[in-house]
């Protein structure tokens, strides 16, 4: 006998097909649950940290405990004074310059000084900067502040403010419990972007007016009206000498080279100088090429010292004894880092030499 022939409708044949894709489905790993069980897997693992430990430099943490002492020792005994005092017993000629031009300044005249400098500067001309505001509120002027520094005119703000309701400070001006106001006993201005173009522009609102004079002397640095008049302070901010607080070289090239008239050697009345240890040579070299316009320099702790002795003297002897020691302890420090830094080159070298030697 012929074999059956199995005979399959069609409506069979869609359906053997559906159950075969259901069986394929189940035998497939369940995706969601996939993800989740990996999820948990990288949570655990991130929840198991790696335990680091802790190293202590012990080189580091002994130059650091090194400087600190030799800056405090000075504070508390007199055996390890071995930096010559300034001498303050006659000026030098610089400082003669800037002391007569300081003299000259009258009552109630505006006076532009520039504060190159931030915090990074301020350890060095904080002192000089304190010298000759003082000064200038003695003889009753009205400093007005600029600065091409982003941080320098918030720096001079913050130090005028200190200035300003100190209590020996009041009592040296003779205006006890009468503490210095902004805008009426001095002035900071904006920050005056792009360098030497900033320095070119307040020279320009000074001596020629116009939209430069409203747009730098207007408002002050919190955006109030400054009180400053562009009819009279103006013109008498052109007839005194400006004074520059410089802590970079760059910033000494800037103002001798734009505070000035076009073609003149000199500057217009001039510029008294005060610059720090770093800009020294740049300021010595511009005030020998520019004799008639410059006035000073002064230089760092050094000057600042002999300038607060000769000018401002303190009234009392403990005070006085401060300043020695202040001045002692940057000196002391200043020795001891160059002594670490030459025994840490010493190593450096003698490492370098047994290195080489092994490699050969």
């Amino acid at each position: 006998t012929a074999p059956m022939q199995t005979v399959m409708s069609d409506l069979q044949a869609r359906r053997i097909r559906l159950i075969e894709k259901m069986l394929e489905i189940e035998e497939m790993p369940d995706a969601a649950s996939e993800i989740e069980a990996m999820a948990t897997d990288a949570a655990k693992v991130t929840a198991v940290k790696p335990r680091t430990r802790l190293r202590i430099k012990v080189d580091r943490l002994a130059i650091t405990a090194i400087l600190a002492l030799a800056l405090i020792i000075p504070f508390l005994t007199d055996a390890v004074n071995l930096v010559a005092p300034p001498d303050t017993s006659a000026p030098t000629a610089p400082q003669t310059a800037v002391f007569g031009a300081i003299d000259k300044i009258q009552g109630g005249q505006p006076v532009l000084v520039a504060f190159e400098y931030g915090p990074t500067g301020s350890g060095e001309l904080d002192d000089m900067a304190r010298a000759l505001l003082i000064d200038l509120f003695k003889r009753g002027a009205k400093p007005v502040i600029v600065s091409t520094n982003p941080a320098g005119a918030l720096h001079a703000e913050a130090l005028l403010s200190v200035i300003g309701h100190d209590a020996a400070t009041l009592s040296l001006l003779g205006r006890t419990d009468q503490p210095l106001q902004a805008r009426t006993d001095y002035v900071v201005l904006r920050y005056l972007p792009a360098g030497a173009a900033g320095v070119r522009t307040v020279f320009n609102a000074i001596h020629a007016g116009g939209f430069a004079a409203q747009s730098t002397f207007i408002t002050d640095l919190e955006g109030q009206p400054s009180g400053l008049s562009l009819d009279t302070d103006l013109p008498a901010l052109a007839k005194a000498p400006a004074i520059v607080l410089a802590e970079s070289p760059e910033d000494v090239r800037n103002w001798a080279e734009q505070y000035r008239a076009p073609g003149t050697g000199a500057g217009t009345p001039g510029l008294i100088l005060a610059a720090s240890a770093a800009a020294e040579a740049t300021a010595r070299t511009y005030s020998a090429a520019l004799s008639g316009g410059m006035i000073g320099p002064l230089i760092g702790l050094r000057d600042a010292t002999i300038y607060r002795a000769l000018r401002q003297p303190p009234a009392k002897a403990s005070a006085a004894k401060a300043l020695d020691q202040r001045w002692q302890s940057v000196g002391l420090g200043a020795l001891v880092a160059g002594l670490i830094i030459f025994v840490g080159s010493m190593f450096s070298l003698i490492g370098a030499v047994r290195r080489r030697g092994v490699t050969r």
